[in-house]
């Protein structure tokens, strides 16, 4: 009787239990499905170029009071360099909190032509992705293009169902003329979804609005860095692709590293607690018992846990205070740009199109967005 009692208790608390795990680690996962085929140049330079205002612009986003957790994974489709037998689709990247990963991965994309199975990229990522289930939890698809959407083995009410099943809102952006689009059936999946249809002019250069504040963003972005402690073998790839992200990030100037200095404001975005000696240390104060002395820096090696423990915590300071500069400078930044943008055109980046309905969905479920 007192095991069945028990047994029961646990019945009925489980729920409640699952509840309060989730509560604290609310996510927001995005999916974004990409065509690389030959016409697609000026998408792929779009996202290249906002990516940092995309992610910065999702991570203000909260629920119960708490930030989110930020999930992305990366499709390309219609691509001839892909596989014919899997219908032109490669997962570049699965979901991952990683942002200097997608950003790596996002400039390695190439374009060539090939034909665009929109339908079947979208149930690829249903099916091949880690959604939560959860029902505090977001879970969205982007998928832009420019052909025909139902293309393919699979249809589009397939695909429809598959995502309604799975309370995935489909979010739809064609790459030219918005009625065109919807002739096409760019608006039938996010239609049926909840999710939201858009259109982009994606030969259209979009001016970045320069700021007061670019520069000395851009300068500090570098500055941050030195505030990593890198550890081991993940720690000598991610100290390189940093780098190399920065560089990609300054091929668009100053006010694109200031975006990419933002993200790195923020301490639960931009984490590296496997790499990191910093993140580590605040994710686990007892890390040190579990990392090899060969791993950790040259400087570091010949130093007890104390003298390491220091050095870490000194080093934690400084970025602390970086971090608070940056994020002063970055709101300074974003109420001039919200300002500057209300005098300029309507239409929409790929930027803004894409964060018009990820916050409207969001706001649906219960997200707020922080000012």
């Amino acid at each position: 009787m007192k095991k069945l009692l028990v047994s029961s208790l646990l019945v009925l608390l489980m729920p409640m239990m699952l509840f309060a795990q989730s509560k604290g680690q609310t996510k927001i996962q995005l999916s974004i499905l990409l065509d690389t085929s030959s016409s697609m140049d000026g998408l792929i330079d779009q996202a290249k170029s906002q990516l940092w205002a995309i992610i910065n612009e999702l991570a203000r986003a909260q629920k119960n009071q708490k930030d989110v957790i930020l999930e992305l994974s990366l499709y390309e489709y219609g691509n001839d360099r892909l596989s014919t037998k899997d219908g032109f689709i490669r997962n570049v990247v699965p979901f991952t909190t990683d942002v200097d990963l997608i950003s790596e991965k996002l400039f390695e994309l190439t374009t060539n032509g090939g034909s665009e199975h929109c339908p079947q990229v979208v149930v690829r990522s249903l099916e091949e992705m880690k959604w939560s289930n959860s029902r505090d939890d977001l879970r969205l698809i982007i998928i832009a293009g420019n052909e025909e959407f139902q293309q393919g083995p699979i249809k589009t009410a397939v695909a429809c169902q598959k995502a309604k099943d799975m309370d995935v809102y489909v979010n739809t952006i064609f790459c030219g003329d918005y009625n065109n689009g919807k002739q096409i059936g760019w608006d039938d999946l996010s239609n049926c979804t909840n999710g939201a249809y858009n259109n982009i002019d994606i030969d259209k250069k979009f001016e970045t609005i320069a700021t007061p504040y670019d520069d000395e963003l851009a300068k500090l972005n570098g500055t941050i860095n030195q505030t990593y402690v890198w550890y081991g073998e993940e720690g000598k790839v991610q100290a390189a692709r940093q780098v190399s992200q920065d560089a990609n990030s300054s091929k668009y100037g100053a006010a694109n590293l200031a975006e990419r200095a933002a993200t790195k404001s923020n301490a639960k975005l931009y984490n590296y607690s496997r790499a990191d000696l910093v993140d580590a240390v605040k994710n686990d104060p007892k890390v040190l018992d579990k990392i090899k002395k060969e791993d950790l820096p040259k400087e570091l090696q010949g130093k007890n846990n104390d003298e390491i423990i220091k050095h870490v915590e000194k080093t934690s300071t400084e970025r602390l205070v970086l971090q608070k500069n940056i994020s002063e400078l970055s709101e300074k930044r974003k109420k001039f740009i919200d300002e500057k943008r209300k005098t300029l055109s309507t239409e929409s980046s790929l930027e803004q199109a894409l964060n018009k309905s990820i916050k409207k969905q969001a706001t649906a479920s219960g997200f707020v967005f922080k000012n």
